[in-house]
């Protein structure tokens, strides 16, 4: 027995010798290839961005370590409005070789080439950033993050505080990739006062945006977008937003506007492309909207429309989204070119737009159909069909006073339900006709 334990711990200690042996072979190979391979790998990077030229030095080194610094050199456009020939800066950087391991961190290098200069002379404040990037040979993982300091943006009316910023990626497996931006967000307040208020005052609060992009025959995919919002708000005085000046006399000197919305929640998904190229673009979304338009009037608070709980699922399909936004680009195209990039049969389904307001629940859902003849739309081929679904109060308070008898008119007649609860109608349109309810709609009613 005790000769078995030996022999099991001779391979033991064997192993741990050929693990450590090759843990230090790799990082004797890590190091090589970055004093030999390191400046040639940052010029081809250099050279996928036009006008743009990297240097990279390295100053320091050890058996599991390199210290160095990153040069940067991008050159500009004659006559452009900075009035500067090239926009310089450095990096600074440091790399930690450990078992099958690697890490690496990257800052600002401070004192460097002209950009906090340039940034001074727009009367900005020069930005910070740091970035680590982190990989494994035992999990085959890699990831890194980047992050920028928050700043000040001045402008002619006032100030804006631009919050952290931070991106971050994980690959996932050799063709696909985590990609997430995270923004602390931005508060902007105007000096210049409408009745003793500032002209606007904005407020975004926690942007994020994330997605999953992947290497399909040999192409960058991106399936979908994610996009949170926790919190934005806007409130503006109205004299300020039509043009007046603050010194001007007008009847109400403190009428303003306002919304605000909290906890936002978008996804955009793509399927993937038929034979043409075109795809179905999917949008699922959800939030909490309220605005007051006007929000002050006669130096008092409107109460303010809030739409809870908000739902939305929709399909748009099929275009190819891609060559639509290069023709858009370009900025002159011809509406047949874009229209050529759809299918013959192009459709938007909603499959539910929903709300809350008071207790009371708005909903609607249907589709509209065209169809596309010779690279133009066939405008008798347009037709929708959607059913709306409105509590009693939420419906009579959208219609007002002034359409609240012809609301009485259109159920009377049957072309809106109304089961002493909730008001419900199916609007359709075809061939150049609405119907509610399958009652043609004139304009005499």
């Amino acid at each position: 027995m005790n000769r078995k334990l030996k022999i099991l711990s001779y391979i033991f200690l064997g192993l741990i010798i050929i693990a450590l042996a090759g843990s230090l072979v790799a990082i004797y190979v890590g190091g090589y290839l970055i004093d030999n391979k390191l400046d040639s790998v940052v010029k081809k990077v250099a050279q996928r961005v036009p006008n743009l030229n990297l240097e990279v030095e390295i100053l320091d080194k050890s058996f599991t370590s390199r210290n160095g610094r990153i040069y940067y050199t991008y050159t500009l456009p004659k006559n452009n409005i900075l009035n500067v020939k090239t926009i310089s800066g450095a990096a600074d950087f440091s790399i930690n070789l450990g078992l099958f391991k690697a890490k690496a961190q990257l800052k600002k290098a401070l004192g460097t080439g002209n950009l906090d200069e340039i940034f001074k002379s727009l009367n900005l404040e020069p930005i910070n950033y740091k970035a680590i990037l982190n990989g494994s040979l035992w999990s085959l993982d890699l990831s890194g993050a980047f992050k920028s300091d928050s700043f000040n943006l001045p402008f002619s009316d006032g100030l804006c505080h631009i919050g952290e910023n931070s991106v971050y990626f994980k690959l996932l497996s050799t063709t696909r990739a985590l990609f997430e931006f995270s923004s602390a967000g931005f508060s902007c307040k105007s000096d210049i006062l409408y009745n003793q208020k500032s002209a606007f005052d904005l407020l975004l609060k926690n942007l994020a945006f994330s997605t999953e992009p992947q290497i399909v025959d040999n192409k960058i995919f991106i399936p979908y977008l994610k996009v949170g919002l926790k919190e934005a708000h806007a409130e503006a005085s109205t004299l300020y937003l039509i043009g007046f000046k603050p010194q001007e006399r007008v009847k109400d000197p403190s009428i303003r506007e306002a919304f605000y919305l909290k906890d936002l929640g978008l996804t955009f998904k793509l399927d993937k492309e038929d034979q043409d190229k075109r795809r179905e673009l999917y949008i699922d979304g959800v939030g909490n909207l309220s605005f007051a338009f006007p929000y002050v009037k006669d130096n008092k608070s409107e109460p303010l429309y809030e739409m809870q709980n908000i739902k939305y699922e929709s399909v748009l399909g099929r275009f190819d989204f891609k060559s639509i936004i290069n023709s858009l680009k370009k900025g002159s195209f011809e509406l047949s070119e874009l229209v050529s990039f759809v299918s013959k049969t192009p459709f938007y389904r909603l499959e539910n737009f929903s709300y809350e307001h008071k207790g009371e629940l708005f909903k609607v859902k249907g589709e509209a159909l065209a169809n596309i003849i010779k690279d133009r739309i066939d405008g008798e081929s347009i037709s929708f069909d959607f059913d709306v679904t409105g509590g009693q109060y939420l419906i009579e308070d959208i219609a007002g006073p002034d359409y609240n008898d012809a609301l009485k008119q259109q159920v009377m007649r049957g072309a809106i339900d109304f089961d002493g609860k909730s008001y419900h109608s199916n609007l359709k349109f075809s061939k150049g006709s609405f119907s509610l309810n399958g009652m043609p709609l004139t304009y005499s009613e």
